[in-house]
């Protein structure tokens, strides 16, 4: 939305009420003039417009205003050029200046063209009553006041403390009628809902905890070694197991070759007794494999289950037709 024709007149005024130009400021001014002017022969009306408005802010005279004024009409901005033709017909009374009558009719002219908003209340505003027109902030002495603005749509809005927000659109045309918006009396906001106070909840008592329980054995360990123990001794029972198997059939063997030492009757007696020496030599193999592994997985299990202070020795002894299996701890 474009900004109130009420903020270029407070802001475009201001160079009336300067102290005299200086001769450099005079100088400066004289130097944008010529080359806004130059660039509007050119067509080129939005850089010339800045340079216009510098030389008329250094040295307000009849001629740059009147030269801006022109300058911000072709750019659409009427209300400004407006504002400026209302500087121009001040200076040129105030210095008894002859095109005071030229300026005055381009007032005129410029007046029949730009759109005015009137904003009215229907009945008394609040004390903090704040209305704006777009981005315009209106006191109340502006109330009922013909306001200058561009044409388009714009937005008249009113607030007030405790009061419900009121605001409606407006669509003016570039043909200097006055459209009055009037602001009905503000309506009440509805009250806060009050927010219930949080009930405290009453506090308890904890429980009590129950008492830590000692399990009869240590936790398991998350070390693999115990459970190697395991599959070591039992991988050496297996072995025994056979050994002893084995034993038993050199022994069968034995008894059926009927030799006497490594005598025997007959052909048929020595491969007998050759093959109770071979399933004996397996069977002493086996115990002594069986034996180790055993009494090795027995020792891991024992060293790594978790008690340390255990002093553990296991040792396996081959015999004749078997293995003895010896330990100790503490």
């Amino acid at each position: 939305m474009r900004p109130c024709a009420l903020l270029f007149a407070i802001a475009l005024l201001g160079p009336l009420a300067a102290s005299p130009a200086r001769a450099d400021d005079e100088a400066a001014a004289t130097e944008l003039f010529n080359a806004g002017r130059d660039l509007m022969k050119q067509g080129d009306y939005a850089a010339a417009c800045p340079k216009l408005a510098e030389s008329a802010r250094l040295k307000p005279t009849v001629g740059a205003l009147a030269k801006l004024a022109a300058c911000e009409e072709h750019e659409k901005r009427l209300v400004s050029a407006y504002t400026r033709w209302q500087q121009a017909l001040n200076v040129a009374r105030s210095a008894g200046d002859e095109r005071a009558a030229d300026v005055e009719r381009e007032l005129s002219r410029l007046a029949r063209i730009v759109p005015k908003v009137s904003v009215a209340a229907a009945g008394a505003m609040p004390a903090d009553a704040v209305i704006r027109v777009d981005d315009t902030t209106l006191g109340p002495a502006s109330l009922g006041v013909p306001l200058p603005v561009e044409p388009g749509a714009h937005t008249v809005q009113a607030t007030a403390a405790g009061k419900k927000s009121w605001s409606t659109a407006v669509q003016v045309a570039a043909d200097g009628a006055t459209t009055t918006v009037s602001i009905p009396v503000l309506e009440d906001a509805p009250a806060p809902t009050p927010v219930p106070a949080a009930v405290p909840t009453p506090a308890s008592s904890p429980s009590p905890s129950p008492p830590p329980s000692t399990p009869p054995w240590p936790p398991p360990s998350s070390s693999p070694w115990p459970t190697l123990g395991l599959v070591t001794a039992g991988a050496g029972l297996a072995s025994l197991a056979a050994g002893g198997a084995f034993g038993l059939v050199a022994m069968g063997k034995r008894n059926d070759a009927h030799c006497q030492g490594t005598a025997c009757p007959d052909a048929s007696s020595a491969s007998t007794l050759g093959d109770a020496k071979t399933a004996a030599d397996w069977s002493t193999g086996l115990l002594v494999v069986g034996g180790a592994l055993a009494a090795s997985g027995v020792t891991i299990w024992l060293v790594t289950r978790g008690d340390h202070d255990s002093a553990v020795r296991v040792g396996a002894t081959p015999l004749p037709g078997g293995v003895a299996i010896a330990g100790s701890w503490r």
